[in-house]
């Protein structure tokens, strides 16, 4: 298997646990000082790793350039926007309306590193839409507080164009600089950001279960984004949008399992057969966007 392909197929499945694992900290802890976590965490595993390894990365950190500053900035507001709209509605809808991040991707991929596109890709974004609106209102037939639905899915899919920006701007770095390196800018500066708005008094009140699942957040952070940029480097935009596009799939696959087992941390997502058909014709718009057709 291509190894960007690889990179990317191990972000979508880490996503994948991730809108369960964040459902399950808000009822501990704020949106703030979860986003904060998630990055704290991330930065030093990889700054000490590098303190190790090759000291000679850690300098990209005095003089960042200016578009890592912008991605590090929109990539911020996906984690707040994004954790906030899951408050607000639930872990599968938030996995399904998230990804116009990587469908803009996708997106960018064409308009702005010239990839090529074909018939079969063209009817592959259309199908992946299509399922992607049957999906949608599927959902919120089924939501009894409405409004909250709408105003979480307008977060979500904020963050999600917000993720987007920050992708493409990867995208381009990533010609000339380690995806890694890069990834120090955007935990610490993140990390910076959110740092007066954690509520350390909450913090002191976490037991050991706790800290664990905040761990997990951060590495799952690490783990992500660090595939996610090695991907970019080896394959096309398009092609890990798309792919990154699987993990809401699979996010409802694991939200079904955990249910059926009988655990009730996580409400179970319901789905019609609109919601059944959508998922369908998501999946197989994905298959013809990354298959690439005939040229």
């Amino acid at each position: 298997m291509n190894k960007g392909i690889l990179f990317a197929a191990i972000t979508a499945l880490v996503w994948g646990f991730l809108p369960i694992k964040l459902k399950v900290a808000l009822s501990f802890a704020d949106s703030f000082t979860i986003v904060w976590f998630r990055f704290a965490i991330a930065f030093l595993f990889l700054f000490s790793y590098y303190m190790l390894k090759n000291r000679e990365n850690i300098k990209i950190l005095l003089k960042p350039p200016i578009l890592a500053i912008i991605a590090a900035f929109a990539l911020a507001f996906n984690y707040y926007g994004y954790i906030h709209g899951i408050a607000l509605t639930t872990p599968g809808s938030a996995q399904i309306i998230i990804v116009s991040g990587p469908m803009s991707l996708a997106l960018a991929g064409f308009l702005f590193f010239g990839e090529k596109i074909n018939r079969y890709q063209i009817l592959g974004f259309l199908v992946l839409l299509s399922g992607f609106v049957l999906f949608y209102f599927d959902k919120l037939s089924g939501f009894t507080n409405t409004s909250n639905f709408n105003i979480g899915s307008l977060w979500v899919l904020s963050a999600g164009l917000s993720w987007g920006l920050y992708a493409t701007l990867q995208k381009k770095l990533a010609r000339n600089y380690n995806p890694q390196q890069l990834n120090l800018i955007f935990y610490g500066l993140s990390a910076l950001l959110y740092l007066p708005m954690v509520n350390f008094s909450q913090v002191a009140t976490f037991n050991s279960n706790q800290w664990g699942l905040m761990l997990l957040l951060g590495l799952n952070t690490l783990i992500a984004y660090g595939c996610i940029g090695e991907a970019l480097k080896r394959i096309p935009a398009n092609q890990v949008g798309v792919i990154v596009t699987l993990n809401p799939l699979l996010a409802l696959l694991i939200i079904g399992i955990i249910t059926n087992l009988g655990f009730t941390f996580i409400d179970s997502e319901n789905l019609g057969m609109l919601g059944i058909s959508g998922a369908i014709l998501f999946i197989i718009g994905a298959i013809l966007v990354i298959s690439r057709g005939k040229k």
